[in-house]
């Protein structure tokens, strides 16, 4: 009975919409940046010019380096929490995923802020 019931799982036609679908909205998620920038970037270039533009994108650079510094935290506590069935300690993860982040967060202005300069 138990195989029966795994090649019905298997041959489910409603998960194949959800993952067309899904894979719709990731492909979205790169197109529609795409598009925004090659509409705006020469709009920024033509307003704020060429040197700021790209100390613009040196300070976005580093922005993203430092969100690289999240260490896998967000992604952590989303699958922590999601296992959590007690909304104590689910609250208890969230605040402690927050005090931390906020925390690495101020460390990582403190130290752009001394070589930004």
């Amino acid at each position: 009975m138990s195989s029966k019931r795994a090649t019905e799982t298997a041959g489910d036609t409603p998960s194949s919409p959800r993952i067309a679908h899904s894979t719709l909205i990731n492909l979205s998620g790169l197109l529609v940046p795409t598009i925004v920038g090659l509409v705006t970037v020469p709009l920024y270039l033509r307003l704020i010019g060429e040197v700021r533009y790209g100390v613009l994108l040196l300070a976005f650079t580093l922005l993203g380096y430092f969100g690289a510094v999240d260490l896998g935290l967000g992604r952590a506590v989303a699958q922590r929490i999601a296992r959590q069935e007690n909304r104590a300690e689910r609250n208890r993860t969230f605040w402690t995923a927050f005090i931390l982040s906020a925390g690495m967060g101020l460390v990582g202005g403190v130290v752009l802020y001394f070589l930004g300069h």
